[in-house]
């Protein structure tokens, strides 16, 4: 899920008109309507202006036009998302779920934000090409909302924040230096994320419990349908007999080795641990770096929960674990261990809480992960819960399961 377009694009390129409001993801949408559309840019533009005055900065009176093009991403939330570029600067709009967690979620991210003000708590210290760890998010201001992060409109929720350039980090280009730079940075984030002013309801962050998503992860473990597993249709996404073939030997390894995991999430989900807020959703590509390799911004809060720390260090670091269907391996012929130790010590180097304790867990709680996602999948599409009439998304999921499957198999030989 991506709050921002460029997650998985290239560089960002301004607009040359002054006022433009573009939709970012064209999945055959039901996009907002155009007199919907111009009140929801009117209210964005409100709230610019509101904030440039602030600011002390100049911001012109003209609105300007309202125009919307197509831009493919490769998300799977389907969030509306739309780029307001102004005289003042670029803007993304995104919508959010009408449900009770996005208020928690936004304020997460305003909170975490507004802790790193200041130099020493910026991270520009630690090489950072912006000194937050998150877009700036805008307060709503205009006729039709006063103040607020986030807006009521058209049965959903949205945000406003300034646009972030830069491009996705890939597996395919990472260098130690990168690894360390990215676990560095995840460190400082966590250390602020559990110090923060809570979104209300939310434990206390030095509280310790135990993790929700091992719970999860465990449940599933639990309670697949093996049957269901073992013939394994091939529908939707599916239709690849390679792929098939490929999903069907996962599956076979899940099956076999779920006592010996069994047992693994039972010890791991059983431990009381320091838990806060996380991204949760830390793909890779939903971390943003500039042309230099330095850290520029997080987009993708849309997971976002209050839990354990050494899931985002799982997600982020098993993503990058992988290029060209082999073990990341460095220039200098550093094996894989390497990646994972190094993003280790220079995390804890960083965080002062010791939330995570071992690596060792880690990686297998890595390697637990690559299966029961692919569990996951398949029990989402023959259950008919992923919508794949939307544009290209049945190629989408299928790519990234075809993924999933190739890591898988590199850690079961």
């Amino acid at each position: 899920m991506f709050f921002l377009p460029l997650a998985l694009g290239d560089f960002a390129h301004p607009f040359e008109s002054s006022h433009v409001l573009h939709p970012i993801q064209n999945r055959n949408l039901t996009m907002l309507n155009k007199d919907s559309l111009d009140t929801l840019s009117r209210m964005a533009l409100d709230s610019v202006k509101r904030a440039a005055l602030i600011q002390h900065s100049y911001f012109p009176v003209n609105a300007g036009e309202v125009e919307c093009t197509s831009w493919r991403s490769n998300g799977f939330s389907d969030s509306a998302i739309y780029r307001l570029a102004t005289e003042s600067g670029v803007f993304a709009i995104r919508s959010w779920p009408n449900r009770f967690d996005s208020p928690s979620k936004v304020e997460f991210w305003s909170s975490t934000n507004k802790s790193f003000a200041g130099e020493t708590n910026s991270l520009s210290h630690v090489g950072a090409s912006n000194p937050k760890p998150f877009p700036k998010i805008v307060e709503w201001h205009s006729m039709d909302a006063s103040g607020g992060l986030l807006l009521p409109y058209a049965n959903k929720l949205w945000t406003l924040c300034e646009w972030v350039e830069g491009k996705p980090v890939e597996a395919k280009g990472v260098s130690k230096s990168t690894v360390q730079h990215l676990a560095t940075i995840l460190g400082r984030l966590h250390s602020h994320s559990s110090q923060v002013l809570q979104a209300s309801g939310s434990p206390d962050p030095k509280q310790m419990m135990r993790s929700n998503s091992l719970r999860e992860r465990l449940d599933l473990l639990k309670t697949m349908d093996y049957r269901l597993l073992a013939t394994c249709d091939p529908t939707h996404f599916f239709a690849n007999q390679q792929l098939l073939e490929k999903v069907k030997h996962c599956l076979a390894i899940v099956i076999e080795r779920q006592p010996s995991w069994l047992r693994f999430l039972t010890i791991c989900e059983s431990q009381n641990r320091y838990c806060h807020w996380i991204v949760r959703d830390l793909w890779s590509e939903n971390i943003l770096i500039d042309e230099r390799q330095r850290f520029s911004s997080i987009v993708d809060l849309g997971a976002a929960r209050f839990d354990w720390p050494g899931l985002d260090f799982v997600r982020l670091f098993g993503s990058l674990s992988y290029r060209d269907g082999e073990r990341t391996v460095f220039a200098n012929d550093e094996s894989e261990e390497d990646l994972w130790n190094d993003a280790f010590d220079s995390y804890t180097q960083s965080h002062n809480d010791h939330a995570i304790e071992s690596l060792d867990e880690c990686k297998m709680l890595h390697k637990v992960s690559l299966g029961l996602s692919i569990v996951q999948w398949v029990l989402w599409n023959q259950g008919g819960s992923i919508d794949l009439n939307i544009s290209d998304k049945a190629q989408r999921v299928s790519n990234r399961i075809s993924a999933l499957c190739d890591q898988m198999l590199i850690e079961a030989v």
